[in-house]
């Protein structure tokens, strides 16, 4: 109890006041340290423990994933003497979010109750669902599907979702009218997904099939993207007139919709009407005009915020402009904002902006000033910090970058990380080190990572890895893609025009040879 109200002093004392503390006192003690984020107490105890069962082991495994230190808790997972269902689930979750596929499907299928279906099972099969639905590899994830012996209504949403993500949207209606149960969220996110492909006639279909009584904001608010990405403007105005109620969400959804479609006028219109305004009103609104990239329709919003010092609406500006390749305009939003206030948003926008506009030099003095400032940078800003070292030629800066994700900043790189370094080194000209990058890498190599391979082929003229690359990418990853075909003959046009280039000097050489014969 203690330990769930943060007070760990207290749970320490009231075990240290127990003259024999069995298993599981420890793992209670344990589970307490671990959850108020004292990940070395916790460490330490499960030393101490005398007696360690299994509950032991998946208490510290999840305390290190939590914390995001997934390989240590494979360690331990690894040393188990004796695993549950449990403890497969927790490492199946962890390399599935990770992205590490097969690793995620060893452990898997090394669960001692494979053989026996149960809830863990169906917990750990929906992580491995939608693990390789987010790495892309639906025909796998359908296969994980038609195996499992029972489904829940998340194993129905994931399926339906991702082939209606990927552009199947046949499929993906097939597998809707199977399945026995879905709720309002998986309805609304199955609405959301063939809105956003254009398939307004489905989506409107889903809709009307949901009882009136479970339709809410999200699923109204979804019906009105899909009327918007159909260009339908009545459309739009038709079915906010019949929401039953108007919140924040659905005048924001409003906005957003009529500024996709460029109607401005009726965006302000609109903004006129919208009551109770907030700074989450204006920043939502300032949202939508920056996510369609329109800068004449932001900068009046921005200018009009009531805190001028927002720092969520500066970051969005700072992104804008810097989007833009307004770098000056970027900069005075950014200065704009006290120090105290600069997000790791913002710090990220402008040193993105920075190394965008051709100024990578200056991103990465930007990105040491936010160091010393004392922001801690997320994944995303070590992500850009690594993309302007590999526009400035900074190759050691940016392997070092690399590195001290996670070993310095405790950030599990993912394959974004590693997509980043390849390019890296590919510009660099160290192509043999960026292929054996993509081959030690901890996760399946996606086509990002092969097209960052490529381009680094194509600068430097290796013809050989390029081959490579451009295989997997044509053949395993995007068939449809003429873009590796086209980097590789243009490999081949520069190899051709050396070789053309050598045999005509050649053939100059042997001519004035000959000239020089017979003149002797």
């Amino acid at each position: 109890m203690y330990g769930k109200c943060g007070s760990v002093e207290n749970a320490r004392k009231v075990f240290d006041s127990i003259s024999q503390c069995d298993a599981i006192s420890w793992n209670i003690l344990i589970a307490a340290y671990a959850q108020n984020g004292h990940l070395y107490e916790a460490k330490t105890l499960f030393k101490e423990t005398p007696q360690k069962d299994v509950v032991s082991w998946n208490t510290v495994i999840t305390a290190f994933l939590q914390e995001g230190k997934t390989s240590i808790a494979n360690g331990y997972f690894d040393r188990m003497p004796q695993r549950n269902a449990v403890s497969g689930n927790l490492m199946v979750q962890a390399f599935a979010q990770l992205g590490q596929i097969d690793r995620a499907k060893e452990v898997f299928d090394s669960m001692p109750e494979a053989n026996s279906w149960s809830w863990h099972n169906r917990v750990a099969a929906n992580s491995m669902l939608q693990g390789l639905i987010r790495s892309g590899r639906i025909v796998q994830a359908k296969a994980i599907f038609d195996e499992m012996p029972e489904r829940d209504v998340a194993s129905w949403t994931s399926i339906a979702f991702a082939f209606a993500q990927a552009g199947d949207l046949d499929q993906s209606a097939r597998l809707f009218h199977r399945s026995p149960q879905l709720d309002v969220v998986s309805c609304n996110s199955i609405i959301s997904a063939f809105g956003a492909s254009g398939e307004l006639e489905f989506a409107r279909w889903v809709f009307d099939s949901m009882p009136n009584a479970a339709r809410n904001t999200i699923s109204w608010t979804a019906m009105l993207h899909a009327h918007a990405q159909r260009c339908d403007r009545e459309g739009v105005k038709r079915c906010f007139d019949a929401m039953p109620t108007h919140d924040l969400v659905s005048w924001a959804a409003l906005l957003g919709c009529y500024i996709h479609l460029g109607e401005l006028d009726r965006a302000r219109d609109a903004l006129a009407r919208m009551p109770n305004w907030s700074g989450l009103a204006w920043n939502s609104v300032l949202s939508a005009a920056a996510e369609n990239n329109l800068v004449a329709m932001a900068e009046p919003l921005f200018r009009e915020i009531p805190d001028k010092e927002d720092p969520l609406a500066c970051a969005m500006m700072i992104g804008l402009y810097a989007q833009n390749g307004r770098i000056d305009r970027a900069w005075e939003a950014f200065i704009g904002v006290p120090e105290r206030s600069r997000t790791v948003v913002a710090w990220t926008g402008m040193v993105g902006g920075y190394a965008q506009t051709g100024h990578p030099e200056r991103a990465l003095e930007l990105f040491r000033e936010m160091e010393l400032s004392g922001v801690i940078p997320d994944r995303v800003a070590m992500i850009t910090v690594m993309d302007a070292c590999s526009h400035a030629g900074e190759l050691d800066r940016g392997v070092c970058y690399f590195v001290s994700t996670q070993a310095d900043y405790g950030i599990e790189s993912s394959c974004d990380h590693w997509c980043c370094a390849v390019d890296l080194l590919g510009r660099a000209g160290e192509i043999e080190r960026a292929e054996e990058l993509v081959d030690a890498m901890p996760f399946v190599p996606g086509g990002a990572v092969w097209g960052s391979l490529l381009n680094g082929c194509r600068i430097q003229r290796d013809l050989g890895r390029a081959i490579r690359a451009a295989e997997q990418l044509v053949l395993d990853l995007e068939p449809g893609n003429s873009g590796p075909i086209l980097a590789l003959a243009s490999i081949y046009c520069g190899l051709d025009w050396n070789v053309g280039a050598q045999t005509k000097e050649r053939e100059l050489s042997k001519q004035e040879k000959h000239k020089r014969t017979q003149n002797n």
